[in-house]
């Protein structure tokens, strides 16, 4: 620890900045020009990083060490105990904290708190046997919030501290780093023996490393997410702000957050090949489940942005997998292993480019695998979420248009929640992350934190499927505008150093992100179309100009080629808000009505965490497909 600390202040005179920079798009007036005048709300609250090359080295030092030592202690620490018994493990480790609580309450003189702490800690550690039960809290005496002597420091007026990531202890601060010595010499545990303290820490991480590695695995850069749900958690307390449950499509919507396998351990299951795109030249990375013998195989296409380890594809090819499938998942396209490896062009966001660059990455995946699993491939079947699920549909129409063409053909399509038109859904996308200008100017700030940190009651999983979320219907709105907006800064970030369209302005360094994030992030949906897209796709001549490239990026453009697709099931919700009434009605057109399956409810994959219903559908994919006895060519 002093050695972290020692080596913080050595290289921090060292750090330097590297300059903010924006382009002024108030007098641009050509294509466009209006979507670069709207007005949007506060950016989420960023804490101060001037250590960040550091910290980097750190995160990935950190990452080696659970690789080598930590993961495999926790897997064979979870592989002999039961979740039963690490809960009250974590229960004992938390009454040996007591101390610690009470310290830092008296030291904020906040003498009630210390005396509810004292009171809960003397009541567990006697009849709740040495703190492995807690009748305190059945006895009406809850916990009230943990204090530590880092809330202490910042108590006593040091409220402006800089990240710091201390490796195996994770996202902290220097204020916090500080308070750690503090926090030690009054732990029950690490008095009466280190090792203790070490168990009970080791025994704390075991289940929530499973969810970190996976945040490693899958997002573009896990150190900024690492670090923001740690501002958000550690940040200045706010007031709780007045907030009803919401019942729109947008709180609806949040409920996706809870589709994903009901193993934790799922995302290491399967294999992962890795497969040469003749289009690029690169390897793409992907991963398979195989039955043991001969059965279908269902390639599964993410949402926009989500990683092929991502918590929606797994829970489909959890669900079919039990159903009798093979699986393959890829990333999305708008994820960088799918940008950096196998997508033709500088930018992704053209649907018919796009979905064929998808559907070449699936044809070489199926040759690499037929010839390593000779006699084990049936007949294949395509699927996808949202954006998924429209590249999979254009897939459907490519296969219809030029069936000889060569190509992996798909024997069924089964897609859930597509958006009929791209400029529509992402524009919508936009809207959403603008709601927060309809509250009081000099309170969105402060709103916006508050939200965030009942997002993190999600992570912490003290919300269930099904419940009513903590947010009203415009809260959610921003929520779901702002993941897709943090997706769109990755895409630039991946996009724009393998082709460099001189848009962005700020120097991007791997080491120090943030100044060029900041940039990014102030480019919503649309801007990125007029300002990246489209300018390439002019060039290429793929496009003759905006009417054309959005018309070209719309189901309509193809429908008469998915209504030829007669082996297409479409799994969408009655209120999805990235459809419009005349979408509905080519959908209406163009799928077989007993192949149209339409809930009410659940908003755009509202529903997904439904695990019965999504075996269901995976179960009526595989029958329908068996019962076409369709051979693959």
């Amino acid at each position: 620890m002093k050695f972290v600390l020692l080596l913080a202040m050595v290289l921090l005179p060292a750090c330097a900045s590297i300059e903010y920079r924006s382009r002024d798009w108030s007098q641009y007036d050509g294509p466009g020009a209006a979507e670069f005048r709207v007005e949007e709300p506060p950016s989420p609250p960023r804490i101060a990083d001037p250590l960040q090359p550091m910290n980097r080295v750190f995160f990935d030092f950190n990452g080696a060490l659970i690789d080598v030592v930590v993961d495999p202690l926790a897997t064979g620490w979870r592989a002999i105990t039961w979740n039963g018994l690490r809960r009250r493990l974590r229960i004992f480790g938390s009454n040996l904290w007591a101390p610690v609580r009470i310290v830092a309450n008296l030291l904020q003189a906040e003498f009630p708190t210390a005396g509810v702490e004292t009171g809960r800690f003397v009541i567990n550690s006697t009849v709740g046997l040495l703190g492995f039960f807690d009748p305190a809290d059945s006895w009406g005496i809850k916990a009230p919030e943990a204090e530590d002597t880092g809330q202490t420091l910042q108590a006593a007026g040091w409220d402006d501290p800089a990240y710091l990531f201390i490796p195996l202890q994770g996202p902290s601060t220097t204020r916090d780093g500080v308070g750690l010595i503090g926090d030690t010499i009054t732990n029950i545990g690490f008095l009466l023996n280190p090792l203790i303290g070490v168990f009970f820490y080791t025994n704390k991480g075991s289940d929530p490393i499973l969810t970190y590695e996976q945040l490693i695995e899958t997002d573009p850069d896990p150190y900024r997410m690492a670090r923001l749900a740690w501002s958000v958690l550690r940040g200045a307390q706010v007031e709780d702000y007045p907030s009803k449950p919401g019942s729109g499509p947008a709180e609806q919507t949040l409920q996706a957050v809870f589709m994903r396998p009901a193993d934790p351990t799922f995302f290491r299951s399967g294999d992962t090949g890795e497969v040469e795109i003749p289009s690029t030249g690169r390897s793409l990375p992907y991963s398979y489940w195989l039955q043991p013998g001969e059965a279908p195989l269902l390639y599964v296409l993410p949402s926009l942005g989500a990683h092929r380890l991502s918590g929606q594809p797994l829970a489909m090819a959890s669900a079919a997998l039990k159903a009798g499938w093979s699986v393959v998942v890829i990333s999305s396209v708008f994820h960088p292993e799918f940008m950096q490896a196998a997508s033709t062009a500088a930018v992704p966001g053209f649907a018919p480019l796009d979905s064929h660059d998808t559907r070449v990455a699936c044809d070489a995946i199926d040759r690499q695998l037929s010839a390593d699993y000779p006699g084990r491939l049936g007949p294949r079947a395509l699927s996808g979420l949202s954006m998924g699920a429209f590249d999979a549909l254009y897939i459907a129409a490519e296969q219809e248009l030029q069936p000889d063409d060569g190509l992996l053909h798909f024997d069924l399509f089964g897609v859930g929640a597509p958006p009929v038109s791209l400029g529509y859904g992402v524009s919508q996308l936009d809207a959403f992350y603008n709601t927060p200008l309809a509250w009081p100017a000099d309170d969105r700030e402060r709103h916006i934190l508050a939200m965030l940190q009942r997002v993190a009651a999600l992570a912490g999983g003290t919300l269930q499927p099904g419940q009513p979320l903590p947010f009203s219907e415009d809260e959610a709105r921003f929520l779901v505008g702002l993941s897709f907006r943090i997706t769109l800064v990755d895409v630039l970030w991946s996009s724009q150093e393998r082709h460099d369209e001189k848009v962005l302005l700020t120097e991007r360094d791997p080491w120090d992100r943030e100044p060029a994030y900041r940039e990014m992030l102030e480019y919503s949906w649309m801007e990125y179309f007029y300002a990246f897209l489209l300018p390439w796709l002019e060039e290429q001549k793929l496009a003759t100009d905006a009417g054309d490239a959005l018309a070209l990026c719309d189901l309509h453009s193809i429908e008469p080629w998915l209504a030829r697709c007669r082996t297409l099931h479409v799994y969408m919700a009655d209120n999805d808000f990235l459809r419009r009434p005349e979408d509905d009605a080519l959908l209406h057109r163009v799928v077989p009505p007993d192949r149209l399956h339409v809930s009410e409810g659940g908003a755009h994959l509202g529903n997904g965490w439904k695990a019965d219903e999504l075996a269901a559908i995976m179960a009526d994919l595989k029958r329908d497909l068996d019962a076409a006895g369709t051979p693959q060519p």
